[in-house]
């Protein structure tokens, strides 16, 4: 039986579909039997990660604390499973925003481009593009605007003008005032100055990152926290986290990681 057990595991849907649709000397009876309890598991387990998918994260651990003894060992597992892919995703998305934080030397920058015969100079720009949609909270590829502004002619131009206004709103999500040097940006551009053009833009996000890295934003107004409903909510889970990590349903580093967030926000 194990035997078998491990080959329906191992199948995908559309084998074990057509076990069950194909008229097949090769499929026994017994394993029919194990391929449909399989499906209907899976089933039901991809309608339990779609329901799980829309809740917050909060509300995730809601799901698990209140009424407990009523969760299934299925629903349980896919839990842990959509904690974990939370986690992972989250942790992609920090490696992303740590660049930031990241300042580089401008005239090393300019050096090695002119040693490099311009290869480090577009690696560098690269670079300068993906930070500006960073912080604009926009994680998708920039591989397609980055070639643009290399080889489309005069896209450049447009590209300084607008990416100066995008990094100048970005930076105010973060509480930080930016000045928007887009006129700056295309004159410099428009002399044939490009690479002063991209040096500045560079000392903004330089002077981003430094306030980034001392904290020194304001993104609540400057405004004290106040004690509130909220904070009595944030105890309780708590216990609530901590109840988790004794039944094994949270790791060592998620709890951590979970209990560090709700210690920030009392």
């Amino acid at each position: 039986m194990y035997s078998i057990m491990d080959r329906i595991r191992l199948s995908s849907d559309e084998t074990l579909l057509d076990s069950l649709t194909k008229d097949s000397a090769e499929y026994t009876e017994e394993y029919l039997k194990y391929a449909k309890i399989e499906l209907e598991k899976r089933k039901s387990s991809s309608e339990i990660m779609k329901q799980l998918s829309d809740l917050s994260d909060d509300a995730l651990l809601d799901s698990l604390t209140k009424d407990s003894e009523q969760k299934t060992e299925e629903y349980l597992n896919c839990v842990k499973i959509e904690v974990e892919n939370r986690k992972q995703k989250e942790d992609e998305i920090n490696k992303d925003y740590i660049e930031l934080y990241e300042i580089k030397n401008i005239a090393i920058c300019v050096i090695l481009g002119i040693i490099t015969f311009g290869i480090y100079t577009m690696i560098w720009q690269y670079s300068i593009v993906k930070k500006i949609k960073l912080l604009n909270n926009d994680t998708s590829s920039c591989v397609g605007e980055f070639l643009c502004l290399i080889f489309v002619p005069f896209y450049s131009f447009y590209w300084v003008y607008t990416r100066a206004k995008k990094l100048s709103d970005g930076a105010k999500i973060y509480g930080i005032t930016t000045k928007d040097n887009g006129a700056v940006y295309l004159i410099c551009v428009f002399l044939g100055f490009g690479i002063v053009a991209f040096a500045l833009i560079q000392n903004d996000l330089n002077t981003i990152a430094t306030q980034l890295s001392t904290g020194a934003t304001q993104v609540s107004n400057n405004q004290p926290p106040t004690a509130s409903p909220q904070s009595d909510d944030n105890f309780i889970k708590l216990k609530q986290l901590s109840e988790l990590h004794k039944q094994g349903i949270l790791t060592d580093e998620e709890y951590e990681g979970k209990k560090k967030t709700l210690l920030d926000r009392i």
